[in-house]
C-alpha cells in the first residue's frame, strides 16, 4: 500500500469522470474513472486515516481508503494523476498472470523453495503419503491414481509446514534488532495473499506474511519481516521509517528490488 498526496506525476490533459457508481454497505463505494480512454475501476472505503491510501489489486482495480471528509473529487484527481503508474502495474499483473505455469504436480515439474528450483519426483507411497526434499529434488509420495487436487493439497500442506518454521525463524532473528525500541513481539500469521508480501496490525499486535515468501531467498524473507517490524515504530513510510530500516538493513533497497522482480502472483 502507498500513501499519496495530490502531487501530479502525469500530464494534466487526461479527461476524468465517474463512469458508474455503486454502494456496498456503509462507507464503501465502487466507481470507474475514465483517464483519457483508459478505464480504472476503483473501490473506495471510508476509514479514519490521515492520507489517501491507494493499493493496486491483482484483479485490475484500485483499492482506495480515505477519511470521510476527503471530497470524491480529490480522490478522482489523485487517480488521474497516478494513472500512468496504475496502468503500469495493471500491465505487470496481467503479464504475471499470463506467464503463470499451471502445475499438475507430475514428474519433472519445477517447484521453488527458499530461492532455489527443485525438480518434483512423484512416487507411489509404500506406507504413508508425504512430501520430502533433498538437495535438488522434492519427492511427492502419494497413493496411485490420486487426483490433481489431492496432489495440490499435499504440496500446499508441505509449503505451509515449512513456512511456519522458516518465517517464524526469520521473526526470531530480526525481532532482537529492534530491542532498544522496546516493542512487544508481534504474533505471526501466515496466509496466501494476492497483492502483498506482508502487512502488520498495530492494534492486534500481529504481522501477516504471504505464504509465497517460503519460495523466496532467505535474504528477501528477512527484508519483508524487518520491514513489517519497523512499522511498529513508524506507522507510515516516512523518512524516519526508511532511516530506521537503513540503519538495521543497509542493503534493503537491493532486496526490495529483487523482491519486486519476483512479482506477487507466482
Amino acid at each position: 500500500m502507498v500513501k499519496l498526496g495530490l502531487r501530479s506525476i502525469v500530464g494534466k490533459g487526461a479527461a476524468i469522470y465517474v463512469k458508474r457508481e455503486m454502494n456496498f454497505g456503509s462507507g464503501t463505494k465502487e466507481f470507474t474513472v475514465d483517464c483519457g480512454g483508459d478505464l480504472i475501476p476503483v473501490v473506495l472505503t471510508r476509514k479514519r486515516v490521515k492520507n489517501i491510501n491507494l493499493r493496486i489489486r491483482c484483479n485490475q482495480s484500485v483499492a482506495v481508503s480515505a477519511a470521510s471528509h476527503v471530497p470524491l473529487k480529490a480522490i478522482e484527481e489523485l487517480i488521474r494523476e497516478k494513472a500512468a503508474w496504475i496502468l503500469k502495474h495493471f500491465d505487470r499483473y496481467a503479464h504475471q498472470q499470463k506467464d503463470r505455469v499451471v502445475l499438475f504436480y507430475e514428474n519433472g515439474d519445477q517447484l521453488n523453495y527458499l530461492g532455489r528450483t527443485y525438480i518434483l519426483q512423484v512416487q507411489e507411497a509404500i506406507h504413508r503419503e508425504e512430501v520430502l526434499a533433498d538437495q535438488d529434488k522434492i519427492y511427492l509420495l502419494i497413493r496411485a491414481n490420486c487426483s490433481r487436487e489431492h496432489r495440490d493439497k499435499m504440496i500446499d500442506r508441505w509449503y505451509r509446514e515449512k513456512a511456519g518454521y522458516i518465517l517464524n525463524q526469520s521473526l526470531e532473528k530480526n525481532y532482537p534488532l529492534l530491542a532498544r525500541h522496546k516493542i512487544a513481539k508481534p504474533a505471526l500469521v501466515i496466509r496466501k495473499m494476492k497483492t502483498r508480501w506482508g502487512s502488520c496490525s498495530l492494534h492486534k499486535q500481529k504481522i501477516t506474511l504471504n505464504l509465497e515468501l517460503v519460495k523466496m531467498p532467505p535474504a528477501l524473507i528477512d527484508y519483508v519481516v524487518l520491514h513489517e517490524l519497523v512499522h511498529f515504530i513508524h506507522q507510515n513510510h516516512s523518512k524516519a521509517f526508511y532511516d530506521c530500516l537503513s540503519g538495521l538493513m543497509p542493503d534493503w533497497k537491493e532486496r526490495r528490488k529483487l523482491l519486486k522482480e519476483k512479482g506477487i502472483l507466482g
